[in-house]
């Protein structure tokens, strides 16, 4: 399920204001607070359902950044956007991103997490 950015922003909204770190909506541009009562707004079906994170990293005119969680959506544009995946910080980008899309790896040490990524990125290359 591809979300509009009007429905990211009503998200990131929702989230900022109830202090919530993610949310969910379903395919009928409804939102909940958790996972389970998104489902059952859609008989189960977790294909109909897309959770949003915290927007991503944010840096100030300063150069410093803060560390949020990445959305789906914008993992994807994060990793497509960069040349050399292992010159993200860890802490900051490449495990939040890892996180975002859910990857499963066998460890969390960084270079399984830059693997993982590469590997995704060449799956989404063609979209």
């Amino acid at each position: 399920m591809n979300l509009t950015q009007k429905q990211q922003d009503k998200a990131q909204s929702i989230i900022k204001e109830l202090d919530l770190k993610e949310i969910f909506i379903n395919d009928k541009g409804e939102f909940f607070s958790t996972e389970n009562l998104a489902k059952l707004s859609v008989k189960g079906d977790s294909k109909k359902i897309e959770c949003v994170k915290k927007s991503a990293v944010k840096t100030d005119k300063g150069g410093n950044t803060e560390t949020v969680e990445f959305t789906v959506e914008t993992a994807k544009e994060k990793l497509l956007s960069t040349e050399k995946i292992g010159d993200l910080d860890y802490q900051k980008e490449i495990k939040p991103l890892v996180d975002a899309l859910k990857l499963e790896t066998a460890d969390n040490k960084k270079k399984t997490l830059i693997e993982a990524l590469e590997g995704f990125k060449e799956t989404i290359k063609g979209e």
